[in-house]
């Protein structure tokens, strides 16, 4: 029997112990509202033990005293019920000592079973059992879409992958997203390697400033001037500096340019670009028309210029991104090991330190824009 069933029944039986308690219904004889009593004080009996049983995957630790607090007045209301029952059926009738007026009883009676029909159904749905119904939801329609059982099957694979290796789902999103770009990308001649590193560095860059923007600004609710630095220029556009940015751009372990610059150093002994250059470079161009155009020999140009594939990538790909994210600080890493792989297999058409030139030189100056710039 499912929860809604078993609420639903013990709605109905309540009603008529209800109605049997406060009317003279002479066809079922004095004892048949008490055994309507008991009856639904053993359903409501089932729904707290079948609670009980399943509170580990069901009721949530945060809602454990509410639900014991709902419980504990819905047995105290349905003793005093069974004994005010019990008391009328042996010729008194404490109920109408206490309430003497019988239009206050008859609305107290609608009133219960407003509470049970309605409230008890939807404190399940919405906080009891939030999390089955949504489960239960996406089943459903997994069943009926292909594609999402395959997700769904995905999913519980890297999950379990998780346990031996924390990096395996940004690892699949990686490809995935390389996937993506590659059919896109390829005409009769293949991919453009440098387009490919141009636009996994523009994306990446950009994704450190809006995971921060995502973390801090939307969710947590900080002022936008207490998280970044905002330079504005004299047409308006405003430029985003921050040290929380830097981390996943520049700093951390896992930081865009360290992943880049741990995978040319394993591809080749040439020198790295000089990523204080093209940091000084970047702050000098803001507000002009350098600014966003990235210093690489014509040999090696991408198609466009970073901010236009920010602009008409971002909002497609990021969904496919964010999917194998479980924090908004993921994604500037997935872009990384996305580059990593990209500068390995294209290690033979063009040089480990030239490949991370290019992905910083767009990646930097697009940590500093914001969403404004997409959206103009």
């Amino acid at each position: 029997m499912t929860v809604k069933n078993l609420l639903s029944l013990y709605s109905c039986l309540y009603f008529f112990s209800l109605y049997f308690s406060h009317t003279n219904f002479v066809g079922f004889g004095k004892n048949m509202s008490l055994r309507f009593e008991i009856l639904t004080a053993c359903i409501f009996v089932s729904c707290v033990l079948f609670f009980y049983v399943n509170k580990r995957s069901f009721l949530p630790k945060e809602r454990l005293h509410t639900i014991l607090v709902f419980f504990a007045l819905e047995i105290t209301l349905k003793i005093f019920s069974i004994i005010s029952v019990w008391v009328k059926s042996n010729g008194a009738d404490i109920t109408s000592a206490v309430l003497k007026d019988g239009a206050f009883m008859i609305l107290l009676s609608s009133l219960s079973i407003v509470i049970n029909v309605y409230f008890v159904e939807w404190i399940s749905k919405k906080f009891i059992f939030k999390n089955y119904f949504k489960d239960k939801k996406i089943i459903e329609k997994q069943q009926h879409n292909p594609s999402d059982r395959i997700a769904g099957a995905l999913f519980n694979a890297i999950n379990e992958r998780k346990k031996e290796d924390p990096l395996a789902g940004l690892k699949i999103g990686s490809q995935e997203l390389l996937e993506k770009l590659c059919a896109a990308l390829k005409n009769e001649k293949g991919v453009h390697v440098e387009t490919l590193l141009a636009i996994l560095g523009a994306l990446g860059g950009y994704s450190c400033h809006q995971s921060i923007r995502e973390e801090f600004v939307q969710k947590s609710k900080h002022q936008e001037k207490d998280v970044f630095m905002i330079v504005v220029d004299k047409n308006g556009k405003k430029y985003y500096y921050g040290d929380s940015v830097n981390k996943l751009l520049l700093e951390n372990q896992y930081s865009i340019w360290s992943l880049v610059a741990a995978m040319s150093t394993h591809l080749t002994p040439e020198a790295l670009p000089d990523i204080s250059e093209i940091a000084s470079h970047v702050a000098g161009t803001i507000g002009g028309p350098e600014f966003g155009i990235p210093r690489i020999p014509d040999e090696h140009k991408s198609g466009d210029i970073p901010v236009n594939y920010v602009k008409n990538l971002w909002e497609n790909l990021f969904p496919t991104v964010n999917s194998f994210c479980d924090y908004p600080n993921q994604r500037p890493l997935l872009f990384g090991l996305a580059i990593q792989q990209v500068m390995n297999m294209g290690k033979d058409v063009i040089a480990p330190n030239v490949a991370a030139k290019i992905v910083m030189e767009c990646a930097l100056p697009m940590s500093k824009i914001g969403p404004e710039w997409i959206n103009s």
